[in-house]
């Protein structure tokens, strides 16, 4: 039966997407396969359908028989986009494992294309907002449904996520919670109804609690760094504070010994098998860019390169079998990419993230010097929180090109861009008698200060 509603829910949104020629529908429902995975929940014949297959093909389809309809975002990061996204095909192209690197490359690739495809989609203040409410309800879902078996279980198990999807590993989906959060914290402040926003906080609550309960040491410390990053644009700073300290002396009379066992792991890393192997394979990743520039291309952690480049070979392996091909990974999403695509792989990285961030600043800025149009404010503060969520988190994760982070990174791509060009002036009832400099400044502004 479950699968049964599945199918028939992906298949009439879907045919409606067909039917009115609608590319956004059609995207919705490639992140709600990609990043919820119903389908994973089912016993049926649903669970290994290429549902995500389906919804790019009507998603090419729509976009097709409305392409005038679609925007080039005319931003900078766009451009840093690009560059990353040839960069690591060039290193690819040098890889040292070849048939192992394009497979992997393929992987990324489809994670890229579809983010620049919604890039393209996603083109109006009404769109953005509604893209980002729908990947905290896509995933917050899951998170509550972890807090509910965190708080039936007593918190002695790791909460994991659907089987064979990118939310599976107990650490993605800490990362996912912690991204999550802060969008949904700055997001409630979009509603007036005060049911609504208590919703939200829900949503907030269940994600940060199925951040602790998967255990991840990685999850954690972006907790905190989410939870700070909120406590400085509070309006009720000492509520925040004391509703914190509330909480975390709750959680941590309640939660069981064995998270406290993990957790001590992180200050004792001379003392942990996992973090000396992590520390292990930073410094292989780092010896392997020195002698390789390009880097050793994707999945190029192999036995060979332990041996070559790592300071403790056999650190970088769990079992003693000497025919296994791949070791540790870097656990790390910056070592990760200095080891596959060197170090200038980082640098171009970074640059289009931090960009991306520096950008998101200047459009808080603009929204708070603008009357009646805080949202501007509330999504650039949001999608901040969620790209430091991943930065911090990400220290400890081999998750360079994390479905969730290109997702965020390209409705930030979007916001910009439309916030920049004026076009969501139109969407305002507000400004239908807008004085006629405010655009052109706007869009000044952003040819001079952002493009230049």
């Amino acid at each position: 039966m479950r699968d049964l509603v599945i199918v028939l829910v992906y298949a009439a949104a879907l045919g409606y997407a067909l039917w009115k020629r609608n590319a956004f529908i059609a995207i919705l429902v490639f992140f709600w396969i990609s990043f919820m995975n119903p389908h994973r929940y089912s016993w049926g014949f649903a669970y290994s359908l290429p549902l995500a297959m389906g919804s790019v093909a009507i998603t090419f389809a729509t976009m097709a028989l409305q392409f005038n309809q679609l925007k080039w975002p005319r931003t900078r990061e766009l451009y840093f986009f690009f560059l990353l996204w040839l960069f690591i095909t060039i290193t690819t192209i040098f890889s040292m494992y070849p048939p192992w690197a394009w497979e992997k490359w393929s992987i990324v690739n489809k994670i890229l294309l579809m983010t620049f495809v919604s890039m393209l989609i996603i083109n109006t203040k009404n769109r953005i907002i509604i893209f980002l409410f729908a990947i905290i309800l896509f995933i917050g879902s899951v998170g509550i449904k972890g807090a509910v078996f965190g708080f039936l279980t007593g918190g002695k198990y790791k909460v994991w996520g659907p089987p064979e999807s990118f939310l599976e590993d107990n650490n993605g989906l800490g990362l996912c919670m912690v991204m999550l959060l802060p969008l949904s914290l700055f997001l409630k402040d979009l509603f007036t109804k005060k049911w609504l926003r208590w919703g939200m906080l829900g949503i907030a609550g269940g994600l940060a609690v199925s951040a602790v309960l998967t255990y991840s040491r990685g999850a954690l410390v972006g907790l905190v760094m989410v939870f700070l990053y909120y406590f400085l644009f509070a309006k009720h700073k000492l509520r925040i504070a004391i509703l914190g300290i509330v909480i975390g002396a709750t959680a941590f009379s309640v939660l069981p010994k064995e998270w406290f066992d993990r957790m001590t792991t992180i200050g004792d890393y001379q003392e942990d098998e996992s973090a000396n192997m992590r520390l292990n394979s930073w410094q292989m990743a780092v010896n392997l860019a020195l002698e390789n520039p390009l880097g050793g291309g994707f999945n190029c952690f192999t036995r060979e390169n332990y041996q070559k480049y790592a300071p403790n070979p056999d650190l970088g392996f769990s079992g003693s079998n000497p025919d296994e091909i791949f070791g540790s990974t870097a656990h790390s999403v910056y070592f990760e990419l200095i080891a596959m695509h060197g170090f200038g792989g980082l640098a171009v990285y970074l640059v289009a993230v931090f960009s991306l961030l520096f950008s998101l600043l200047r459009l808080d800025k603009i929204g708070k010097s603008l009357p009646g149009e805080e949202w501007i404010s509330y999504v650039s503060r949001g999608l901040i929180g969620s790209m430091i969520g991943f930065l911090t988190s990400g220290a400890f994760l081999t998750l360079a090109f994390f479905d969730l982070f290109w997702a965020i990174f390209g409705a930030g791509v979007c916001l910009k861009s439309v916030v920049m060009s004026g076009s969501w002036l139109e969407e305002s009832p507000q400004y239908e008698e807008v004085d006629a400099v405010t655009t052109p400044e706007l869009q000044h502004e952003d040819s001079v200060q952002f493009e230049n």
